[in-house]
């Protein structure tokens, strides 16, 4: 495994949605296209964020957000090119990101997932489309979901893109190592490139009584096992046993250029989080 880096950053879907809404660049985001790269133009950008907890290795419940902004640059996450083997010390927030928009593009965004056809609603105040009543939905391992936004004359225009949802994660057996030894971390393998796991070990760095407040954060290639280090691990060994958590959380991406400059994006993660006690 490459050396470990230390630097401080949002918490793993915060930093996706961050990234893309916001052109904050973070360690898992990369440019995405030449619309990105050098224009002088601003560029018009949909992201569709799809974030699920695993409920079974076949089920899955999420929420879905979408957001349309300008921006000259922005950066965006791509699962596929992103599947190298890393990590890295990052701080710890427990928040959930509030994705903000700047522009309405229709009444409604279409949202199908398999067989069952939802409906987005757009939030005047967030400037952004969401479920109602912040509402979730279930999907299915192998369950792809289709986005369609209906546009807006003047502005982001008509487009749709598809993801192949996350697939639950299921971690295997987990046993926080002595000192001194590897942690190993199991979870179902997907055999898909386009595909990325995310793992985070997380744990408070401030003594007895202390909260949460670092991760070890790592990417890794969805083969079903990967390896910390034991020399990364004495933060963690050192810590309030309470303070103790295993996040698992399988990620895949799409992006398809409209035009020159519109780009349209969507995210799709699953998670498990496991307690280390």
């Amino acid at each position: 495994m490459p050396a470990i880096t230390r630097r401080r950053a949002r918490s793993t879907w915060r930093s996706i949605a961050c990234a893309v809404a916001c052109a904050v660049a973070v360690p898992l985001v990369t440019a995405c296209s030449t619309l990105t790269d050098t224009s002088s133009q601003i560029g018009r950008y949909a992201a569709v964020s799809i974030a699920a907890r695993s409920s079974s290795a076949d089920a899955a419940t999420g929420t879905a957000t979408v957001i349309v902004f300008d921006a000259y640059t922005a950066i965006v996450p791509n699962s596929t090119l992103e599947r190298r083997e890393t990590c890295r010390f990052l701080s710890f927030e427990g928040t959930t990101p509030d994705m903000r928009g700047q522009q309405r593009a229709g009444d409604a965004v279409g949202f199908q997932v398999g067989a069952r056809n939802l409906s987005l609603e757009y939030d005047a105040v967030r400037m952004r489309y969401a479920l109602p009543s912040a509402g979730t939905f279930a999907y299915a391992k192998g369950d792809v979901a289709t986005i369609t936004i209906p546009g807006a004359a003047g502005g982001y225009p008509a487009s749709n893109i598809s993801v192949k949802l996350a697939e639950p994660v299921v971690p295997g057996v987990i046993a926080v190592p002595a000192p001194g030894e590897p942690f190993s971390v199991r979870w179902n393998a997907v055999s898909d490139p386009t595909s990325l796991v995310i793992i985070s070990l997380r744990y408070g760095t401030g003594g007895a009584g202390s909260a949460l407040s670092e991760q070890l954060y790592c990417t890794a290639t969805d083969d079903g096992l990967f390896e910390i280090q034991a020399s990364s691990l004495f933060n963690f060994q050192s810590s309030p046993v309470a303070t103790r958590s295993l996040s698992i959380t399988r990620f895949r991406s799409n992006q398809s250029l409209i035009d020159p400059r519109t780009l349209i994006f969507v995210g799709s993660t699953a998670d498990s989080v496991i307690a280390l006690r």
